[in-house]
């Protein structure tokens, strides 16, 4: 049974009419509560008659009386246009307070510490029945898993933004060059010598062993020596604490450290871009009123102090 052509002939307007003359067991009263004239609701009738084939409605005195047919169709009429209602209605607001919504959401080491951490207990003073689950992040956007519903969101540095997704800004950051306080290349002054001398850091969670770093050295004419390479940002700092090794990172990992860490941060030597942390979404998901709720905790400014 194809029900797309079966119904393809059929009015289902209708149906409305239908049910506010069973209701109204009058013409006119069906009439005024619809909001139509008399002679267009005598007509619609008309065409019922002649679609189900039956009556339906047969005048008694000065009411209409339904028919058997008529009276088989009542509920189910109702009850479909009811769902019809029902799935064409606008979906509740977003309350925040009531949801037990689970909020599954991409992001590395770093997200995790410097954008989901600043804003979480305001979050969860929000939405005490919501749960976050933070999943590995991917360098590239995740297409698909944003699709199919597997992921709400993907917080990371996409410069590119595949065309299904949307995404916005949630904040500017730059490079800056970390190490040890008492670093020997970071006394007086960190030049382009000292930095392209020192041995290098690399976060990278696919192993590549060059960056935008190496790119703008090479434009140079120069280049520095990576002598080890970590998948997470987190990893970084305990390895320069010990070490004259130095790592060229987001402002964002310099930011969250304490100062027992006894480390410090520098600018760069080189002119290095300034990169967007971005949430990405499904397109398809855009009257998500939840989803954009959550956006908004995440840029709102229990993050502030990220930002550059």
């Amino acid at each position: 049974m194809d029900i797309i052509n079966d119904l393809a002939g059929v009015d289902l307007n209708l149906l409305v009419v239908l049910r506010a003359l069973l209701e109204d067991r009058s013409v006119t009263r069906a009439a005024q509560r619809l909001g139509r004239s008399q002679p267009a609701v005598s007509n619609a009738l008309a065409r019922l008659r002649q679609q189900i084939g039956d009556p339906l409605l047969v005048r008694e005195g000065q009411e209409m009386v339904p028919t058997s047919r008529a009276l088989a169709l009542a509920g189910p009429v109702s009850e479909a246009l009811d769902r019809i209602h029902g799935t064409l209605a606008p979906p509740p607001p977003f309350d925040p307070a009531r949801t037990d919504r689970v909020f599954r959401i991409a992001a590395d080491d770093l997200v995790a510490c410097s954008v989901v951490a600043p804003g979480l207990a305001a979050l969860r003073h929000q939405a005490p029945g919501a749960t976050l689950e933070l999943w590995p992040a991917a360098p590239e956007a995740p297409v698909e898993a944003l699709g199919d519903g597997t992921l709400d969101l993907s917080v990371g540095v996409y410069l590119d933004v595949p065309a299904p997704l949307a995404w916005r800004d949630l904040a500017l950051h730059r490079f800056v060059v970390l190490a040890r306080a008492d670093h020997p290349a970071i006394d007086g002054g960190l030049d382009l010598d000292r930095y392209v001398a020192a041995e290098h850091v690399l976060v990278s969670s696919r192993g590549v062993v060059r960056s935008v770093v190496d790119y703008v050295l090479s434009t140079l004419g120069r280049r520095r020596r990576v002598v080890l390479t970590v998948p997470q940002f987190l990893a970084v700092p305990p390895l320069l604490a010990t070490t004259d090794i130095i790592a060229t990172v987001p402002d964002l990992v310099a930011a969250s450290l304490p100062e027992s860490a006894g480390l410090v941060a520098v600018p760069a030597p080189i002119e290095l871009p300034v990169f967007p942390l971005r949430a990405v979404w499904h397109r398809r998901r855009d009257g998500d009123a939840g989803l954009h709720w959550l956006i908004d905790r995440l840029s709102d400014p229990a993050g502030a102090q990220w930002k550059v």
